[in-house]
């Protein structure tokens, strides 16, 4: 803000001196044309550069999102892989010990 304030005090500095030096009325209009041109023109300036650094971050960001897609879609894949390689199935041990299991009086809760 500082900045900005001591550019246009700048500008209007210069632009006061070619106004005293202007000889004719015609070229006094020009010379405050030409300072008011300059000083849109440097906002212009830091506005498109404003918007490259936007645009700068915004590609940024796309590039890490599609980063992150391609990382899920593996995950996904990978998943998709080992559930269909290792189906679960009861081992003999595990219908042995189905087999004794049994019902019971529960005594520890009465």
């Amino acid at each position: 803000m500082v900045v900005n304030w001591l550019a246009s005090q700048t500008i209007k500095s210069k632009g006061q001196e070619a106004l005293k030096e202007a000889q004719h009325p015609v070229h006094r209009g020009m010379v405050v044309g030409n300072t008011d041109n300059s000083r849109w023109s440097k906002q212009i300036r830091e506005v498109k550069e404003e918007l490259h650094t936007a645009f700068n971050i915004i590609q940024g960001a796309i590039r890490k999102v599609e980063i992150m897609e391609a990382e899920s879609n593996a995950s996904i894949d990978i998943l998709s892989a080992m559930e269909s390689a290792v189906q679960p199935e009861e081992s003999e041990l595990s219908q042995q010990l189905a087999a004794e299991v049994t019902d019971s009086i529960d005594i520890d809760h009465i």
